[in-house]
């Protein structure tokens, strides 16, 4: 690419410890149907596990269409605030280096924001196992079930407006508008990015044929960690701006409060929590047994995993409300 014309398209990614993915996400944009001249990948790198000397194979293969600036911090708002400070494009897109695109995937987003009203468009992201374990097929089966996830990036299939969903590609004129990513945000910093552009007048897009291939965690362990550390940072960023909040991440919480609130006014606590328990065991073993197929094995993963993405994200937004809190009162004492 010669650095005297602008690419079309900048790829931003704060990427750290990517060593077993950033090789299969680089080589996905390289295989793309856009041409390579009209788009560029601008990382921020807080590497130490060996992804560097990867990324720096690739900056010397391709000259130019791949750049990587140091992230000293490793965090994601600060990677991606170097990346975009460094970006040239018309069209920004931020992603990760834990997935990977489908080959038209640029070429799809151009489409689509070449639209007369369109700033912002997402797509569809699906689930692959990390590796070859059973828990790593079953993590990426569950995350494919609206009962586990809701309506959103994985589980949608239809063209439609949007407030915020995985990896949205916005117009130059939209980041303009609105300034950079919030660095107070340890996750979920895109989100209040988006949802702070829709707040100044953009229009944004769902569209599935903007589609992107992501590999979650391998190990109930990390899955559930990871549902925790989301859940708490989403409670996080409602509870400072507002923001970031649907009925679909606080349902896996008020459905259960609901259900013991009402039985226990009409039959009593105990029976309330045994009959809900009941009917939400009952769903979760049809649900998994559906999406998991056939195979013992895999339907009590996936059966493990549901549960731990509910439990997780539960935990995490009463840890968030209850964070926020005493952190609000410590202030009241401060000098």
């Amino acid at each position: 690419m010669s650095p005297d014309v602008d690419p079309i398209v900048s790829i931003i990614m704060p990427v750290k410890n990517e060593i077993r993915a950033i090789g299969k996400c680089i080589e996905g944009f390289r295989a793309q149907t856009f041409p390579l001249a009209e788009f560029e990948i601008v990382i921020a790198d807080g590497s130490t596990d060996g992804t560097r000397d990867i990324l720096r194979g690739y900056e010397e293969d391709v000259p130019g269409w791949l750049r990587v600036f140091d992230n000293p911090t490793g965090r994601i708002a600060e990677g991606y605030n170097i990346a975009l400070r460094n970006a040239r494009g018309k069209i920004v897109n931020g992603y990760v280096g834990h997935a990977f695109p489908a080959p038209d995937y640029i070429e799809s987003v151009v489409k689509v924001l070449m639209e007369d009203d369109t700033d912002m468009v997402g797509g569809r992201v699906i689930p692959l196992p990390a590796t070859g374990t059973l828990v790593a097929r079953a993590i990426a089966t569950s995350l494919q079930s609206p009962f586990t996830v809701g309506r959103n990036a994985f589980t949608r299939d239809s063209q439609s407006t949007t407030t915020s969903t995985h990896w949205m590609a916005v117009k130059r004129t939209m980041i303009d508008r609105v300034g950079e990513f919030n660095e107070d945000f340890a996750r979920l910093e895109d989100c209040d990015w988006y949802e702070r552009m829709i707040e100044a007048g953009a229009r944004a897009v769902f569209d599935p044929r903007v589609r992107s291939f992501y590999f979650p965690r391998d190990t109930l362990r990390g899955q559930f960690a990871a549902q925790v550390h989301n859940g708490a940072n989403r409670m996080k960023l409602f509870l400072a701006t507002g923001r970031g909040m649907r009925f679909r991440h606080v349902l896996p919480l008020l459905l259960p409060l609901c259900w013991c609130g009402a039985g226990a006014f009409a039959f009593g606590f105990f029976p309330a929590v045994m009959s809900g328990g009941l009917v939400y065991a009952a769903l979760l073993a049809g649900v998994s047994a559906r999406i998991a197929g056939s195979g013992v094995g895999l339907w009590f993963c996936v059966l493990v995993a549901t549960f731990l993405v509910h439990l997780g994200h539960c935990l995490g937004l009463i840890a968030g409300a209850v964070g926020c809190g005493a952190h609000s009162i410590m202030k009241m004492f401060r000098p």
